[in-house]
């Protein structure tokens, strides 16, 4: 039995069970019943169908790589004693780097949810690739917007582009500069310390969709380079002439 809380918190509706002997922690809760940040669930901010909609796909994008992760696990990695497939970090990081946007962080989300084991908090390429990863189980259910927290769900697509701004990846709930709704990770796309969703990510001139590498920002207005150039810098090139022009014209 699991001992009873202080007075102060309460055990969350999960309890404690066991997988080949690896426990998992029961989560508390304060009184109030306010999941701190790191443990708030992607349903937390479902509200309209739209919002439940693009939720779910989130959890449906983490389904999708702890299921890769099973069956990268099962290809490069041997059957131990009790008949469970094995693999060092080094091996599997070498095979898979390529296949998956943030392999530690998906290694860390699966453990939680008991699909694998390893020992260490965080998995690092070197220092960590003798690290035995053991597969507890495979196969997961499909999950819903209840399964997942938003700190999972950025774990597992946690690879980040030069254009991203520290601030706004550390905030993960971050809303779009554009639409002001909740930016999921696999869908955003950042700038300027701004969080956009990808497909609202645009020139404000031409509408041309931008990326994190392609854009250039005026006031917090994002443009392209093509309309950032015509509304821009030939404006000034033109203002410099003018005042050349006139600068000549007054001497002689």
């Amino acid at each position: 039995p699991v001992p009873a809380p202080a007075a102060s918190v309460v055990s969350a509706p999960a309890t404690q069970a066991s997988v080949e002997g690896v426990e998992e922690k029961v989560l508390l809760r304060p009184k109030n019943g306010v999941a701190p940040p790191s443990e708030r669930r992607l349903s937390s901010a479902a509200g309209s169908k739209e919002s439940v909609r693009r939720a779910q796909l989130a959890a449906n994008w983490i389904d999708k790589e702890i299921r890769k992760l099973i069956t990268q696990i099962q290809l490069h990695g041997q059957l131990n004693a009790r008949g469970q497939h094995t693999v060092t970090y080094g091996k599997l990081f070498a095979e898979t780097f390529q296949l998956f946007e943030a392999l530690s962080g998906t290694l860390r989300t699966a453990r939680k949810h008991q699909v694998v084991h390893f020992e260490g908090e965080m998995l690092f390429q070197g220092t960590s690739d003798n690290v035995e990863i053991t597969l507890l189980r495979d196969s997961i259910p499909d999950s819903t917007i209840e399964t997942y927290t938003y700190a999972q769900a950025k774990e597992v697509t946690a690879k980040q582009g030069k254009g991203f701004g520290t601030k706004s990846l550390q905030n993960s709930q971050s809303r779009c500069h554009v639409c002001t709704k909740i930016v999921y990770p696999m869908e955003f796309v950042g700038a300027a310390d701004k969080a956009f969703h990808k497909v609202c990510f645009k020139c404000s001139t031409c509408s041309t969709k931008l990326t994190a590498t392609t854009y250039c920002c005026v006031n917090d207005q994002f443009f392209c380079q093509t309309h950032y150039n015509q509304n821009f810098l030939e404006v000034r090139e033109r203002a410099h002439m003018l005042f050349e022009h006139h600068t000549q014209h007054t001497h002689t």
